[in-house]
């Protein structure tokens, strides 16, 4: 199977139509986002190689640029139209972020691509375009959800950080703040953690974990006090 042929929702994988409502359309994109995450991560998490270090390295480009693109909002918004002083200054950072760009894309330029199409029901045989990599390189994961697997290479993971950053969704592929050595998926800023016990490890080590402990200790029996 095509990889880009499968989504997921609630944690399934299902084949993707076409979607006959907005509401459909948006659900359809957060399951997208979720099987390109789940890619990514996957891949990410292999034991590492050059491929890995491919993606990772694309990964950060990525990262870079949007942090370059929301600095230059910011300056846009701060310098007055008169300020040309201010405004060669923003020229030159969209110059800087113009290279950075090409750069980019032409890592990307690297992974080529063949178009098919699919038919992505056979209850009502609609069709969908779609592209494969023309050549598999490198390691391949499985990516699975316990009833449907697919194979995920360097191309795929790749590709799959660019379509998050297009959506700007490149958060959600996310290291683990407590281990640095796991990638995880965060589909909110607050999920930190690939695991509760890396979760766990991080609040132990805080300089005030031992205070809060003892809050929460005071707390629970002030409670059993009341209770009796």
């Amino acid at each position: 199977m095509v990889i880009s042929t499968v989504v997921t929702t609630r944690r399934k994988f299902i084949r993707s139509g076409v979607a006959q409502t907005p509401s459909e359309a948006r659900r359809r994109e957060r399951a997208i986002a979720g099987t390109d995450a789940a890619m990514a991560v996957a891949f990410l998490n292999m034991k590492k190689s050059r491929a890995v270090q491919n993606v990772l390295e694309i990964r950060q480009q990525l990262a870079d640029l949007a942090a370059m693109a929301d600095a230059l909002r910011g300056e846009k918004r701060q310098f007055q139209a008169s300020d040309i002083g201010a405004q060669h200054k923003h020229l030159a950072s969209l110059h800087g972020f113009d290279q950075r760009l090409q750069e980019v894309n032409r890592r990307l330029a690297s992974y080529t691509f063949v178009p098919m199409v699919a038919c992505t029901s056979f209850d009502t045989y609609r069709w969908c375009y779609q592209s494969a990599p023309k050549s598999q390189r490198g390691p391949i994961v499985p990516v699975s959800d316990g009833s449907l697997t697919v194979a995920v290479g360097e191309s795929q993971a790749a590709t799959a950080l660019a379509r998050l950053f297009a959506r700007a969704e490149l958060r959600t592929v996310h290291l683990c703040d407590n281990c640095r050595a796991n990638w995880h998926i965060a589909p909110r800023s607050i999920d930190r953690f690939c695991s509760k016990e890396c979760r766990e490890n991080w609040h132990t080590k805080s300089p005030n974990y031992a205070e809060k402990r003892r809050e929460i200790q005071k707390r629970y029996r002030d409670n059993l006090k009341r209770t009796k």
